[in-house]
């Protein structure tokens, strides 16, 4: 067991859930006997499933949180694409294939409600959740400095109505703001619920973002 927080964060990597769900992963669960609303966070490029726990702190105490470990090894870390040509849709396949698997089976072993799923991915974590809801009902997807895959950018138009929050930095080194703006467009165009944001900060999320975000999270659970 770890801290995080004020929240304590075990880590699953054996037994019936990790046999379950496929993946690798740290969870949260509040007390109760739920079922709960589930935050589901994606780390990004060479990350792991601790990296997005930052991010936990935005989230209310009734949150069941969990974060995978993607399934492709990386440069000490993990990533969710099987190669490196991003505009290439096999290249998302697998990653997604396993990343569905492991939510769709979440209440199968934990308390929670999936009904009210949110997403909330950092980078490539952001592009993966945009591709999951793209085919799957989600309740929210906070995309926080990422970005919408290429190869996806056609069914965009399934997102219409979905909760959206961005957040992205205009100095982002990275994922340059330009094709945050332009995601921004895109997810106007085709009716999304849209929250966006950006501020004078690199590729990650200002003291100012996280309040946003822990001001949407909130509006989720209403």
């Amino acid at each position: 067991m770890t801290a995080s927080g004020e929240r304590t964060v075990q880590l699953v990597e054996s037994g019936l859930a990790f046999d379950t769900l496929g993946l690798t992963h740290r969870v949260f669960i509040p007390p109760g006997s739920g079922p709960h609303p589930v935050l589901v966070m994606v780390h990004g490029l060479s990350g792991t499933e601790d990296a997005p726990w930052i991010f936990a702190r935005s989230a209310g105490p009734e949150w069941l949180i969990i974060s995978p470990r993607a399934p492709f090894p990386l440069e000490g870390g993990y990533t969710w694409n099987s190669s490196t040509d991003y505009t290439d849709p096999e290249s998302y396949r697998k990653g997604l294939a396993a990343f569905t698997h492991f939510v769709e089976g979440l209440a199968g072993v934990y308390p929670a409600d999936r009904a009210r799923l949110v997403l909330l991915g950092f980078s490539q974590g952001a592009a993966l959740a945009y591709a999951f809801a793209m085919s799957r009902p989600v309740n929210g997807i906070a995309a926080l400095a990422g970005f919408i895959p290429r190869p996806f950018y056609e069914r965009v138009s399934a997102l219409r109505g979905v909760p959206i929050l961005m957040l992205h930095g205009t100095r982002d080194e990275r994922i340059p703001i330009e094709q945050a703006r332009a995601d921004r467009d895109r997810l106007a165009a085709a009716g999304a619920d849209l929250t966006y944001a950006e501020d004078n900060v690199t590729h990650k999320v200002s003291v100012g973002g996280l309040q946003t975000l822990k001001q949407w999270l909130a509006a989720r659970l209403k």
